[in-house]
């Protein structure tokens, strides 16, 4: 009987420490915390972002310091919480449960989709059938499917990564590609944190070495171990958030760029409309008159050999481009997208008589 009165009492104390975190204080918390708004505020000159992430990151930062005003419509009541926190204009709520969200997105000054695909597609014809007439800018996952956002109603595109190992076999450079799945286009098959996989790729032979890895832990990791094992090969690696960019310069990348960084400096671009942007500390891109590199191809008339810079879009005939085929010639009231370095912009701009075009945008 003892030890049965014992046993009660643990039992209840424990009881009493399990039941107080997980029903009296959510209940607390529930009760008296601010409730989210579920509806949109007036949206006149607003710029409305449907769902945060690292994609979005940089931009959102940007407009918050230039006060240029926003709203955040997220799904995930925790992240729209820690926004809230943070001070960020929030809406709450779900496209597939309250049809009515978006009621006045109409004013808005501009739309950025930032979920998958799938629910990129449904928000895009959700806001067209809102009645949305301006710009949406859609952060495309797969470029696949970036055909079909445009066709749905997207004004913009958001690809990267996947088109690296296609631009750099477009000017002719000899690619191996290395992935932990035998498909289409893999040369090496394995683990790149396998000392195995470098040798087989013959990394230490190659000139320039592109970590495009799934995650900036496994980045950071990835750039430390090709380091390690091939001291004099250029590196470059990609992160997702700007935050992680330094730890990829600490562990020795020769250059380093957040996915999120650029894609927020795009839409940034596109809708403040700069004639040139900064996507790093030491890489700008511009958009310029083609000048003296009328009636050439894109990619083969020396951009890169005589100034360093590359030439990496044309809106051509109002379309923007970031493919050319061989028969591809630029016209005189083409723009041409030019990266680069400060210096190599500037050789470019004497080299080729080009000069920054600060006009609107096609397309």
């Amino acid at each position: 009987m003892t030890l049965f009165v014992m046993m009660v009492q643990i039992c209840g104390l424990f009881l009493v420490f399990l039941i107080f975190p997980i029903y009296v204080l959510p209940y607390f918390k529930e009760r008296f915390e601010p409730r989210l708004p579920n509806k949109l505020p007036n949206m006149q000159e607003r710029i409305l972002f449907h769902r945060y992430g690292p994609a979005v990151e940089s931009v959102v930062d940007h407009l918050a310091r230039q006060r240029t005003p926003f709203v955040i419509l997220e799904q995930d009541a925790a992240v729209a919480r820690r926004l809230a926190d943070r001070g960020f204009p929030v809406v709450v709520g779900q496209l597939d449960e309250d049809p009515g969200l978006l009621e006045g997105l109409i004013a808005a000054r501009a739309l950025v989709t930032n979920a998958n695909d799938h629910v990129n597609a449904t928000f895009i014809m959700m806001a067209r059938e809102q009645g949305f007439t301006g710009p949406i800018y859609a952060m495309a996952e797969n470029p696949l499917h970036r055909p079909p956002m445009l066709t749905v109603g997207a004004t913009e595109f958001g690809a990267v990564g996947r088109k690296i190992v296609e631009i750099l076999k477009d000017a002719r450079e000899t690619t191996v590609v290395i992935d932990e799945l035998d498909q289409p286009g893999v040369d090496v098959v394995g683990n790149l944190l396998q000392q195995s996989t470098l040798e087989q790729a013959r990394v230490r032979e190659a000139g320039t070495v592109v970590l495009a890895l799934s995650d900036d832990s496994s980045g950071v990791f990835g750039t430390a171990i090709v380091r390690d094992y091939a001291p004099q090969v250029r590196l470059i690696a990609r992160v997702n958030r700007a935050s992680n960019v330094p730890r990829l310069y600490q562990v020795g990348a020769d250059f380093a760029l957040s996915v999120g960084q650029v894609a927020g400096q795009l839409l940034a671009h596109q809708r403040l409309g700069d004639g040139s942007l900064r996507i790093e500390q030491r890489l700008r891109c511009a958009r310029m008159r083609p000048g003296t590199l009328v009636g050439g191809h894109p990619w083969r008339s020396g951009v890169r050999e005589q100034t360093g810079a590359s030439i990496i879009a044309l809106e051509h005939n109002g379309q923007m481009m970031i493919e050319f085929d061989e028969t591809l010639r630029i016209d005189p009231a083409d723009l041409v997208y030019v990266c680069g370095t400060a210096s190599s912009i500037e050789s470019f701009m004497r080299a080729f008589r080009a000069e920054v075009w600060e006009g609107p945008r096609g397309g």
